[in-house]
This record gives structure tokens, sequence and C-alpha cells, in this order.
């Protein structure tokens, strides 16, 4: 591996060491942060690719980073950087505060609405990454990356206003392929934010597991001198558990593996890269041109991903009853079979995914 480093033409760290210490020292980001960020950051433009690196630049400089003790609540440290005047209300708002509690790290984004001559706009955004400390310094990193990542793929093109039917106002936030709607009303000088909908979040959380032990693992590999020596105790510190040669991530591994197959026995990777990041939608539209059968097309793909997630979130809910798990688990297993059965369908057709990039 360090013959195969030695031959790059560029060291990541050397060039944009220099730039990310600039921004970090316009930030006051706390020294944990610093020190991840020094870690990871230059390594992550380097696996994602150097023409995003301007864009990820612009995110890093837009986003606030708070590290929590493991016993913090996730839940008050977002309401803390809401907007006094929004309000977000759900038919799961119960089940959110529960998730966002039982969450190592979170990526948000709100908006910042304004209201002239009765016409709501988005004037701005409030961007943060949440994470909780973890007793393993590879964990924290880890979620870290994780969550950095999300905000990687969700600054351009990130918020819209749109009219639904019925002629209410709805905000699609995206993040990375998942997008999430909310419809706005204001009432009393606050906004109400109505969150009803998630697409694409099954994908996206499968790739961004895929990508964060690609990272973790690129971290672990790089050469010790190639690394500034400031990073030197972050990087010490990480270590896999016995017997673990490789850094996993478990979180999304059944999307992950699905994530996996799309992008690299399909052909998908820099046409879903693209759109992950700028917010197009290329994929879709090359997915659903390929010769599939009837039922195998991009909605479907992810109606089933995000099915995945739901019902794994379901069957942890229910493992005090052994009748019920083995019910959630034949679901499980029978909804990832119809996944694959689509990918591979899809990886037949993969050199006319180059055709079209």
């Amino acid at each position: 591996m360090e013959d195969f480093i030695k031959q790059y033409s560029y060291n990541p760290f050397s060039q944009y060491g220099e730039r990310l210490d600039t921004v970090l020292s316009q930030k006051a980001c706390d020294s944990e942060t610093t020190d991840m960020l020094r870690l990871s950051f230059p390594l992550m433009i380097e696996y994602y690719g150097h023409e995003y690196a301007d864009s990820f630049f612009s995110t890093l400089k837009e986003f606030n980073f708070v590290i929590l003790g493991n016993k913090d609540s996730t839940y008050d440290a977002i309401k803390k950087y809401t907007p006094n005047n929004i309000i977000r209300t759900s038919d799961e708002d119960a089940v959110g505060k529960t998730q966002l509690e039982l969450s190592s790290g979170i990526c948000s984004a709100l908006p910042i609405l304004e209201i002239k001559d009765g016409k709501i706009s988005i004037a701005g955004k409030t961007s943060i990454i949440i994470i909780k400390r973890s007793s393993s310094q590879l964990d924290t990193l880890a979620c870290f990356v994780h969550e950095l990542s999300h905000a990687l793929k969700s600054t351009q093109n990130a918020m819209n206003l749109l009219e639904d039917e019925n002629g209410n106002l709805i905000l699609a936030s995206r993040s990375g392929l998942s997008v999430s709607y909310s419809r706005i009303s204001f009432e009393n000088g606050i906004f109400i934010l109505d969150d009803y909908k998630e697409i694409n979040t099954g994908l996206e959380e499968g790739i961004n597991s895929y990508d964060e032990t690609n990272i973790i693992n690129r971290i672990l590999s790089f050469p010790r001198s190639s690394i500034p020596p400031y990073c030197y105790p972050l990087r010490d510190s990480l270590k896999l558990p016995p017997n673990q040669k490789e850094y996993v991530d478990l979180t999304y591994s059944q999307e992950a593996l699905c994530a996996h197959k799309l992008i690299k026995k399909c052909n998908f990777e820099r046409v879903l890269r693209h759109d992950q990041i700028f917010g197009t939608c290329r994929s879709e539209k090359i997915y659903n041109s390929m010769p599939l059968s009837p039922d195998n097309n991009w909605r479907t793909l992810n109606a089933s991903l995000d099915l995945s997630v739901s019902q794994t979130y379901d069957m942890f809910m229910h493992l005090g009853s052994s009748t019920l798990l083995q019910d959630y688990k034949a679901k499980i297993i029978d909804n990832l079979q119809r996944i694959h059965n689509m990918l591979d369908e899809c990886a037949e057709h993969k050199e006319e995914v180059s055709l079209e990039l």
C-alpha cells in the first residue's frame, strides 16, 4: 500500500491542509472537531472526487458542529439551533423525538423563513451536525464521517418551495438522494412545518454507510508517515475490535450491500455521486430507460429500500416477541431478495449506463 501511495502525484493532506486550516480558523471549532476534520476531510475529498473540492469546502463553511457527551440530549441540542419562529410537527412527533435521543449522530438543515406581502420565502438555512461522543474514538470518528458525508451531499439545491395539487405550500428538503416534504403554514407569527413524507431514505443511508466504511478504512490504511504530525494522536487512538481486520458500519448493513451492488455491479457510481451532491435526477432517468421488467423501476427500487429500513426498525421494537420477530425476519428477507433480484437484472445492462454518462 505504501508503494502505491508514493506513486500518487499528490498527498491530500498537503493539497488541502492549508485551505482547511484557513476555514477552521474562521469557524472557531473546538479542538475535538478540528482534529477529526483535519484527519478525515482531505481523505473524504480524495474519496468522493477532487472535482467536488470547492463544493465540499463551501459545505464546511456552512455547517455548525456540536459534540455531545453520551448522556446529553440530542433533541435538546437540535432545538437550540431551530429558529425561534419555527415549530415542527408530525403525526409521529413522539417517535421522532425518541429516535433523536437514541441516535448517535444527526445532520440537519432547517430553513430560515420569512413572509413579505403575504408570501413565504426561504431567506437562508441553519445547518448543523451533532454527534455523541463514544467510548471508542473509532466509533466517534465513524459517526462524524457518516454525518459529514450526509452534509457534503446536501447543500446544493437543498431546499425548494413547491405547491401541491390543493395549493398547499410544501418545503422539499434534500439530503443526497433522500427528500423530505413538509407542509408550511403561518399562524400568529410562527411558521409551522408539518413533516408528512420522506422518500429514497433507504438507498441514501445505504450509500452513506457504504461510504463511511470505505472512508474509515482509508483513514486506517493511509501511511502514518504521509499524514501531518498533528493528526498522529487521533490516528493512533483508532483501534479496531479484536480479530477485526477492517472497519464495517453495521447500522444499515443490508442497505449498504444493495448500494454496493448498484454502485459497482450496475455501474451507477458516477451518476449517483453527481445526483447526491448537486441534487440532479440522472440516476432515475437512466435506470428507467433500461430494458427491465415492468415492475423494476427507480421508484419501486427506492420504495423497497425504504421498506427495508422501516421493517428493521419495527423488528427491533418487537425483540421481546419471538413470534413477531420471526415474522419480521421473514418479511425482511423476502423484501431484500426482491431488491437484489431487481439489481441483478439492472447489472445485466451495466454497459448501457456507461453510454449515458
